[in-house]
């Protein structure tokens, strides 16, 4: 069964309306994960298209700036190490830590 979870959430609102912002991760079955922006408002839930596939710490990264690209969500490499795979660490401890490793391998 895939398990899901929130890796970063960002509350945002304007005049007319106020919405949650949230880039969620899914490990599948087979082990790979994928990445996808989903935005919670007064109007209902919005998804983004899925990165799907994500086997590698380098294709996980790159999706997660790529998400970024489509989004207001802001974050940098040392978040990803700390808070981001703290939280990847939920679905999958070892995938997490070979994330921080080509992080802080930079």
């Amino acid at each position: 069964m895939a398990e899901s979870v929130a890796l970063m959430e960002s509350r945002n609102e304007n005049p007319v309306t106020r919405w949650k912002s949230s880039v969620v991760c899914t490990r599948r079955r087979e082990g790979t994960f994928s990445l996808q922006l989903r935005v919670d408002g007064e109007l209902g839930t919005c998804r983004d298209r899925s990165i799907t596939r994500i086997r590698s710490p380098k294709k996980f990264v790159e999706g997660l700036f790529s998400v970024a690209d489509w989004s207001e969500l802001k974050f940098d490499r040392a978040e990803i190490a700390g808070e981001i795979c703290e939280r990847l660490s939920k679905l999958d401890t070892e995938f997490a830590d070979a994330v921080a490793d080509y992080i802080n391998s930079d």
